[in-house]
């Protein structure tokens, strides 16, 4: 009887360090988890709004930008993994500029200002971020960016001056049109702005 009763509790004390690591794994797996959801959702976003300015503007189907190169838009420490973000938001921003390329509703309820009703009205919510003044000021910082990167690319390339997107003070101010729009985070107009001079100054020194 003791022998069997020592048996039993050695099995159990094995089968205890056993699943220990596997139990320790789990608050892990989940932290990957949610860094690569939180980076597929920012991903997304800025995926499809670069896939729809490049449909507006007949450029050809490409969604290798810088932002999807860095692959950690938005990221910061307290979403876990920076690498299974950056894994989470390169898949985002692909399906994302597919989706906008495509002229296909996005997926969130957020980004798509098109007027389906002939009212002059946005017809979704935003939220991604809660406001609809965001889809707003989105669209005028990537857009401006764009045709002002679009502007400096087409003129380098015509003056042989290098590829040099950075060195330009429209890059480096990233404010321009800021002043038409309202109750806006300044630094996230700055991020969306240089998104869109990134890509307008790509296609403008004619890297497609």
């Amino acid at each position: 009887m003791r022998k069997t009763l020592l048996t039993a509790i050695l099995t159990l004390g094995v089968a205890l360090v056993l699943s220990a690591p596997a139990l320790a794994h789990d608050p892990d797996d989940n932290g990957q988890r949610d860094a690569r959801q939180n980076g597929y959702q920012y991903g997304y976003r800025d995926g499809y709004q670069h896939g729809r300015v490049d449909r507006d503007h007949r450029a050809g189907y490409d969604y290798r930008s810088d932002d999807y190169q860095r692959g950690d838009n938005g990221y910061n420490n307290s979403m876990g993994s920076r690498g299974q973000f950056k894994q989470g938001y390169r898949d985002g921003y692909k399906t994302g500029y597919d989706d906008g390329f495509n002229n296909r509703n996005p997926r969130y309820g957020w980004g798509d200002d098109r007027d389906r009703d002939g009212d002059h009205d946005r017809d979704r919510d935003d939220g991604y971020r809660g406001n609809n003044n965001y889809n707003n000021y989105h669209d005028v910082a990537y857009n401006t960016g764009y045709q002002d990167g679009l502007h400096d690319g087409s003129k380098d390339r015509g003056t042989g001056h290098s590829y040099r997107p950075h060195e330009h003070d429209t890059w480096k101010d990233a404010d321009h049109n800021l002043s038409t729009v309202h109750n806006v985070d300044k630094q996230d107009y700055k991020n969306i702005y240089r998104q869109g001079y990134e890509r307008g100054y790509q296609q403008g020194y004619g890297r497609y």
